[in-house]
């Protein structure tokens, strides 16, 4: 499902950072388990509690104000590589898009003002998902490159910062919450020393989200709700305590697997799954497949579920950009409100009568 370079861990040797309450003001976060923020005068520092799966440590950012440390940042930072979709929604709320100076695989990028930049030069191709053109991303003289890890080894960020270039980790995609991820604005806010702002978007997207919960209320049934495809010899879907399974949960669906432990993405035969969810009412979350027909003739065995018979299977993958991205796998995570809404007109469409899906598509 990621459409971005996968990122592994390089080794950084940062000195300590006093990150005490009593010292600076702590930034609220409500959602997010991966960050902390603490706003100094002079300098703002970021913590992350969990910078890649099997980080034995925290890292910390010094981010500096008007002043010189060869420790830290200068912000506001004027130029930026990402090499995840899911960073560049917020470059955009924060109304900082044209700092976006490279970027690895542009065809992913669903947004259209970056998919613009890219075809007349201001936005940089930087080489395939997993091979960074290092020597054009130095070129390009970023104050930080915003990267992720999956907890392996590579090279490319080793050698990134062995020439000087700061690279911050970014791992929103371990939060179990779905608004914890969209929290993650705020670490971009950091960065451009626009916390306030960064703390207003969210605070109107979680009022948002919280608003389109309450109009569940009054719902009574609850309908079941199975995810995900085979690949391979295993069907992946999510764990019961996935952001995935939470969202269909505030929706006011039942989901199959809801009483899995697991927080990530769970592997189980087709025979556990049909034994399982023949009958769901409803199949959410389906990827590439944007037809009944390219569902049966991708497993011939999809059409013993209930939801196939019905029609009521619906795929994520149903609003493209330019190049082919998927929006949601871009924009979703920054904007669960609308991921929300979409699930709440999937689940029960009495209660959102006029709204059309943004993100989901029905298989026809």
């Amino acid at each position: 499902m990621l459409f971005t370079a996968i990122i592994v861990s390089c080794k950084q040797e940062t000195k300590p950072v006093d990150t005490s309450d009593s010292l600076g003001q702590t930034i609220d976060v409500k959602y997010a388990k991966g960050f902390k923020i603490h706003d100094f005068e002079t300098h703002i520092v970021i913590t992350l509690t969990q910078p890649y799966p099997g980080a034995k440590s925290p890292l910390t950012y010094r981010l500096n104000r008007n002043q010189i440390n060869e420790d830290g940042i200068s912000i506001p930072i004027d130029r930026i590589v990402c090499t995840s979709t899911t960073h560049l929604p917020a470059l955009s709320m924060l109304e900082v898009a044209p700092t976006l100076v490279g970027f690895p695989s542009i065809e992913y990028i669903s947004d259209t003002t970056q998919w613009r930049r890219a075809q007349i030069g201001e936005l940089v191709e930087l080489g395939t998902s997993n091979q960074l053109d290092v020597e054009r991303l130095v070129e390009l003289e970023p104050d930080a490159v915003m990267a992720f890890s999956m907890g392996g080894e590579t090279q490319q960020l080793d050698k990134l910062e062995e020439l000087g270039i700061k690279v911050i980790y970014n791992s929103d995609y371990l939060e179990e919450s779905i608004l914890g991820r969209a929290e993650w604005i705020k670490v971009m806010g950091a960065l451009y020393d626009r916390l306030e702002q960064a703390d207003s978007i969210f605070s109107q997207i979680e009022r948002q989200y919280i608003s389109l919960q309450s109009r569940l209320t009054d719902t009574v049934d609850q309908p079941t709700v199975m995810s995900g495809l085979m690949y391979g010899d295993a069907w992946y879907m999510p764990g019961g305590n996935n952001w995935g399974a939470k969202v269909i949960q505030d929706a006011g669906g039942r989901y199959l697997w809801e009483n899995d432990s697991s927080s990530g993405w769970i592997e189980i035969g087709f025979e556990g799954v049909i034994e399982r969810a023949q009958d769901a009412d409803l199949w959410i979350g389906l990827a590439h497949l944007e037809t009944l027909e390219a569902l049966r003739q991708a497993d011939i065995r999809y059409r013993q579920f209930a939801p196939f018979a019905s029609g009521e299977v619906y795929t994520y993958g149903a609003k493209k950009g330019p190049g082919g991205g998927v929006s949601y796998l871009e924009l979703g995570y920054a904007r669960p409100d609308l991921v929300l809404a979409d699930m709440i007109k999937i689940i029960h469409p009495e209660v959102l009568p006029n709204y059309d899906l943004y993100f989901y598509g029905q298989l026809k």
